[in-house]
């Protein structure tokens, strides 16, 4: 990792804003609030970032149970994770962390956005 970031990076606690940082201003929503969406309710604040990312799967296998089948695809449920490092770099600085994917959708054609909670 390189030492010269900008951004002060902390696994535990996410990207730190830089001085002078304004998150988004909007609607939040009270605890309970059924109008709430999934930003509202999530964990950390969320920064732009335009670095490049490169994912390294630690798991080797994940056992789990058929939901459906079709011509196209399966859908299944497993209890294992699926384990990865990941590297970022951005401005010159190169972060690595680990984590597990939590989600991936296609987004359009063959383009994927993939999530990864870190640990």
């Amino acid at each position: 990792m390189s030492q010269n970031d900008s951004t002060p990076f902390d696994p535990q606690q996410g990207f730190q804003p830089e001085q002078g940082f304004q998150p988004e201003q909007g609607f939040q929503p009270e605890q309970g609030d059924p109008t709430s969406t999934a930003s509202d309710r999530r964990a950390a604040e969320r920064l732009p970032l335009e670095g490049s990312v490169t994912v390294r799967i630690d798991t080797c296998e994940l056992q789990g149970k058929a939901n459906n089948l079709s011509k196209s695809g399966i859908l299944f449920f497993t209890e294992g994770e699926l384990e990865v490092n990941i590297e970022v770099e951005d401005g010159g600085a190169t972060r690595q962390m680990r984590g597990h994917l939590v989600r991936c959708e296609r987004v359009n054609g063959e383009r994927r956005s993939w999530a990864v909670e870190f640990q």
